[in-house]
Formats: C-alpha cells, structure tokens, sequence
C-alpha cells in the first residue's frame, strides 16, 4: 500500500508579532478560514481516494493540486489546534505564544484542545483506518498532525521519506508498505 501525505499550500495570512491571548486565539481562528496562496501550482492525475481535513485550506490545496477530483473529507486529518497557553491580557511575541502552547500540548495539558496523547490516539486510528481501506491514497493534511502521522506510519512498518524538523508547504511524504 502506498500513502502519499502533502502539506496544505501556503496561507494568506499575517500575523501579528506581538499579540495578546485574546488576539492569539482570534489569529489562530482566522487563519483557519484563511485563503491559500495559488501561486504555487503542480497537479497530480490520479484515480486513487483523496483525503482531507475539515479545514479549507487542506480542501483549497487538494482542489489546487487535484482539480475536479472528490474528496474525501474527515476530522482525522485535521491539525493539532492550539489556543493560547494562558488567559492573561499581556502582549507577548508570537513566537511565544505558539512555544507554550505546544508545550502545553506535549505535555497533555488540559489547556489545550488536544492533548498530545488524544493526537497520538488519533493517528493510530488514521492508520488503522486506512489499512483497513487497503488502498493507496493521497492525504492533504496539516505540518503539526503530519509529523506524528509521519512517525506512526513508521511505526507500523511503512517505509518513506520523513522529517520531523521543517514540513514545507505542498511538500510530498511517499509511505509504503508491502
């Protein structure tokens, strides 16, 4: 089975370097609904499932990479959210807030959204699912929820290209087992 993982194209969006909870949590939304850039355009024919996030942009990448194609969209690809890691208005750098927050995350804080282990949970059950479906198949996801789906796929025997440091936009990871 062959599984080919891309990144979401990149996001319209700027953000503010200093910002305060409130405002990082209202960026964090707005990015969300935020429109790709379509600059960056390769296609790709296939005929193989492709699958989504809930979120546009993974939709708005895979109709730019796919054309007409349907798609498959589900909650299990979706990135990992992130909220502010405290309530307090101090204006603080972005990258801060975006630090914390996911330290508060791998360290399965209940302050975040999602835990670190509910993630894992999850991409367990994306593997287990796609096995399951015993097809090769594309999947248009997200940096964060990309890296532990890279490394659970290794883990259940998949063999591929993998970096856990820097996912590029439209980047390409080809997992495969036989």
């Amino acid at each position: 089975m062959k599984i080919t993982i891309i990144r979401h194209a990149k996001v319209n969006y700027k953000w503010k370097a200093l910002c305060s909870s409130q405002e990082f949590n209202k960026s964090c939304n707005e990015y969300d609904i935020s429109p790709i850039d379509f600059s960056n355009k390769y296609s790709i024919n296939t005929k193989q499932p492709i699958y989504i996030s809930e979120l546009s942009r993974s939709y708005d990448t895979a109709k730019l990479i796919f054309g007409s194609n349907k798609f498959i969209k589900m909650n299990l690809f979706n990135e990992v959210p992130l909220r502010a890691f405290t309530d307090k208005e101090i204006k603080l750098p972005l990258i801060i807030w975006r630090i914390f927050g996911r330290i508060q995350w791998y360290m399965n804080s209940k302050k975040q959204i999602e835990t670190k282990n509910q993630t894992y949970k999850r991409a367990k059950k994306t593997v287990d699912f796609l096995e399951k479906k015993n097809q090769d198949c594309f999947i248009v996801c997200h940096a964060c929820y990309m890296r532990i789906l890279l490394r659970e796929l290794k883990y259940s025997g998949y063999i591929g290209n993998y970096s856990r440091i820097n996912i590029m936009n439209l980047q390409k990871f080809v997992f495969i087992k036989e």
